[in-house]
């Protein structure tokens, strides 16, 4: 009798660890999804080595931080970075502050605070640029070292994993 209470114990061990084993793939594969941040580009908001998670459903909004496969960009897997424009949007700076056209308004933004420290004002002038269908604008939080959409261009939506949470 012990035998058989004991190897049904066993077998019911042995299917809930194959649930929580599928769950945890089909959760990571389609919806959550941990990545480790590389470099100072996001500081002050991410460090570098620290691991941030990411939705794979959600659509990002302005200044949502996002993971984007890069391979063609700069010669990394993945990056991470704020998303700033939209396709018809217009970005530029003035005298370091950033401004963004929508919809006929224009808002600058001279103080940018996401909880990790205001952001320095853009080092590099950033020519106005309108954001092509489909498209979305990117920043680091390090304007002074990251390496963006000032430098790549624009970058396809459909390039973007997840939106960080």
């Amino acid at each position: 009798m012990k035998k058989q209470k004991s190897k049904k114990i066993g077998n019911i061990v042995i299917v809930v660890l194959a649930v929580l084993l599928v769950s945890f793939v089909c959760v990571r594969s389609f919806w959550i999804d941990w990545y480790t941040v590389s470099g100072d580009s996001m500081y002050p908001t991410y460090h570098d080595g620290q691991i941030v998670f990411g939705n794979k459903t959600k659509q990002p909004q302005r200044f949502d931080v996002v993971i984007v496969q890069a391979d063609d960009l700069v010669g990394e897997d993945l990056i991470i970075k704020r998303v700033i424009a939209f396709e018809g949007e217009k970005v530029w700076t003035e005298q370091g502050v950033l401004c963004i056209e929508s919809n006929g308004q224009t808002q600058r933004y001279d103080s940018e605070d996401y909880g990790g420290g205001v952001l320095e004002h853009v080092p590099a002038k950033i020519k106005r640029t309108t954001v092509p269908q489909g498209c979305v604008y990117l920043l680091g939080d390090n304007r002074v070292t990251s390496i963006d959409s000032r430098t790549f261009g624009v970058v396809s939506a459909d390039m973007i994993e997840a939106v960080v949470i």
